[in-house]
């Protein structure tokens, strides 16, 4: 699970709604992908674009690295 600075970054970065970014930060984190996101989860994402998604992804992952060291 993503750390509450992790969260806090990723909400600074992103000018989507916090209540979004958490939303899709906790469905990467149960290994769901972007595309999948876009196309079926939409309604719960507030119709976030795919390319934003794709950015969140990474973002999250290059953050998770950051923390593990």
């Amino acid at each position: 699970m993503a750390s509450q600075a992790t969260l806090d970054r990723l909400f600074a970065e992103f000018d989507s709604p916090h209540e979004l970014i958490a939303a899709a930060v906790t469905m990467l984190e149960q290994r769901a992908t972007p595309a999948f996101l876009a196309r079926y989860r939409r309604h719960e994402l507030g119709n976030l674009p795919e390319e934003r998604l794709h950015a969140l992804a990474e973002r999250l992952h290059v953050l998770s690295e950051l923390e593990q060291r």
